[in-house]
């Protein structure tokens, strides 16, 4: 990106700059002037605290932390050149670091950052009021931690790290601030270059999509069937480690106490070629079982309602400590 100058005659290229040739520093002025005018690199933040590093007894401190207008967390991590010097690994490290917020501790790191600033506003109805909220709410702070990575210009390594990264539902984002020199003035070319800010609320909507599905996957897993049980009688207790099992060990269930063949409501082949992951209910007889626990349940349902058994003759009891009883 370059900025120009247009006349009647011609576009000129302005020079490009740099911060360290310029005399600007990191933090006694590039940091100094972005702490009170945060809005040029990340809208809709209030910045509560300055080289904060209140949970680290070692040197090492946040550039800029603030709050956003969710109620987040945000870690802002400063450079003045375009080396980086592994930031983005830096800030994932400061964001674990003060996940855990307390919405009393940000107000007092907040009146350490008035007072420093010479300011006399009151730290805890000043945030009460940015969030939009009539009192204090510890519950609804900090949900989360967003990262914003200020540069003059990223590397490949970093950008690469922080794409990758934000596919995973984390949420960085990188803003060059690259300088020019006018007519001895220096000109600041700002840009939010990850993500580029025409598609972010696109790929928010995507990352959140992706989380909902993962979850339900997540929550679809973790609630595995552990043991079956005939007739109610807990000697005919059986083990069982997944959905496939139960469909198998009540295929042959429902065969042992005469169900005819064709009274199989899934899908079935005699030798089980070509199948995902069949499985043998009796000599030459497979029953393919890459189906969902709900079509596992109908399934079985059916064949208990064919036995004419009556309602809780097939007890599943899953991992969770979830109690079935079928048929339905």
């Amino acid at each position: 990106m370059a900025l120009f100058t247009m006349t009647d005659s011609e576009i000129l290229g302005l020079p490009e700059a740099d911060f360290a040739a310029a005399g600007i520093k990191e933090r006694a002025d590039l940091q100094r002037l972005l702490r009170t005018n945060v809005q040029v690199i990340a809208p809709e933040v209030l910045v509560i605290a300055e080289e904060f590093g209140s949970w680290d007894k070692g040197s090492r401190r946040i550039d800029l932390l603030a709050v956003d207008n969710e109620a987040k967390l945000v870690v802002i991590e400063l450079k003045r050149d375009a080396e980086g010097a592994h930031m983005e690994l830096q800030a994932l490290r400061y964001a674990a670091m003060v996940a855990r917020m307390t919405f009393e501790q940000a107000v007092e790191a907040y009146r350490k950052f008035l007072a420093k600033i010479g300011s006399q506003l009151d730290p805890q109805a000043s945030l009460v009021g940015f969030l939009g909220w009539s009192e204090a709410n510890e519950e609804d702070f900090a949900p989360d931690v967003r990262i914003v990575l200020v540069a003059a210009d990223f590397s490949q390594e970093i950008t690469s790290t922080v794409l990758w990264l934000n596919d995973r539902s984390l949420d960085i984002r990188c803003v060059r601030v690259k300088p020019y020199q006018l007519e001895g003035k220096l000109l600041l070319d700002v840009q939010q270059v990850i993500p580029l800010p025409e598609a972010a609320d696109y790929q928010i909507q995507i990352r959140e999509k992706k989380q909902e599905e993962q979850a339900a996957i997540y929550r679809k897993k973790s609630d595995r069937p552990s043991s079956l049980t005939w007739d109610g009688h807990a000697e005919n207790e059986q083990a069982v480690s997944s959905w496939k099992d139960v469909l198998v060990e009540g295929a042959k269930k429902m065969l042992a106490l005469g169900l005819p063949l064709d009274a199989l409501p899934m899908k079935r082949a005699a030798d089980g070629a070509n199948l995902i992951s069949p499985r043998e209910v009796q000599p030459g007889l497979h029953i393919e079982t890459n189906y969902s626990s709900d079509d596992i349940m109908k399934w079985l349902s059916k064949m208990l309602q064919e036995r004419k058994k009556a309602k809780g003759f097939l007890q599943i009891v899953t991992k969770s400590g979830r109690t079935i009883e079928l048929p339905k």
